[in-house]
């Protein structure tokens, strides 16, 4: 998308999908135009200045009015996904572990460990598990774990189901890169899996490594994804099937996964 702005937003109702302040002397909105015909308004988006004057007044009445909904996702099953800037989200807490937990996968590319014991017993889509399996590649599986790098569409790989996907992507731990630690906490009903992704690499070698992780709640069964770090820096030598952009996600897989295939959320 080129960056461009206009103030022609003319009389009707937009939808914001989103906004860019990576220049913060020119952050935007993007926005959704039910009218995509003009040539100002390519694609029926259109990008408006986050710098204008909120409170400008037109025939006595404010010119811009801003209504927020509460979205989200929802599948067959019943699990649900929202982002923690969304109403009544999830509140981000980042819970460092790399100093006491569980390394596992150093020095690797697309192995996976199975039976890691969580500590609890954890309800998903129906059944319930005391173990799982963790891929360098920023998977659990809640069965057999998969070397499979290629991250897909959730609902649309062949071979690959039953899984927790923070960032499924085409991930090292070797070289500079970091490591992969698991740990249990607190205590009974109300533990918590951690599994943190500390500083892993972009293959087949980036100059940034990312951090994250995922969080299984006893109880209630929520999985939470926190992220403290998404930029892998230059990328080289990625396989072809893994195209740019890569930062911020921008070339991973998201979500989650039933273990048929047939059911999943992505984000």
């Amino acid at each position: 998308m080129s960056s461009w702005l206009t103030t022609d937003v003319w009389g009707h109702g937009l939808l914001c999908v989103g906004f860019d302040d990576r220049d913060p002397s020119n952050p935007y909105w993007i926005m959704v135009n039910s009218w995509g015909t003009k040539t100002n308004r390519p694609h029926g988006i259109v990008l408006v200045s986050m710098n204008m004057d909120y409170s400008y007044q037109l025939d006595g009445s404010n010119a811009f009015n801003f209504i927020t909904f509460d979205i989200s996702w929802k599948d067959n099953f019943g699990y649900t996904l929202k982002d923690s800037n969304a109403q009544g989200g999830p509140t981000y807490d980042w819970i460092e572990i790399s100093d006491d937990g569980t390394e596992v996968l150093p020095d690797s590319d697309d192995p996976y460990v199975s039976n890691i014991p969580l500590g609890f017993f954890f309800n998903y889509y129906g059944t319930d598990y005391s173990q799982l399996a963790i891929s360098n590649n920023g998977l659990l599986f809640s069965g057999v774990g998969s070397t499979q790098f290629v991250n897909q569409p959730i609902k649309q790989s062949s071979a690959v189901h039953g899984f927790v996907a923070p960032f499924w992507d085409d991930l090292v731990t070797w070289g500079t890169a970091g490591s992969v630690y698991y740990k249990t906490l607190g205590i009974e009903p109300n533990r918590k899996f951690v599994v943190e992704w500390k500083d892993n690499q972009h293959y087949h070698d980036s100059t940034e490594g990312i951090t994250f992780e995922a969080i299984l709640y006893e109880g209630s069964n929520n999985i939470q994804f926190q992220y403290l770090d998404t930029n892998f820096g230059t990328v080289t030598g990625s396989t072809s099937s893994d195209l740019s952009p890569y930062d911020n996600g921008g070339s991973a897989t998201i979500g989650i996964e039933s273990p048929d295939g047939n059911d999943g959320l992505q984000y």
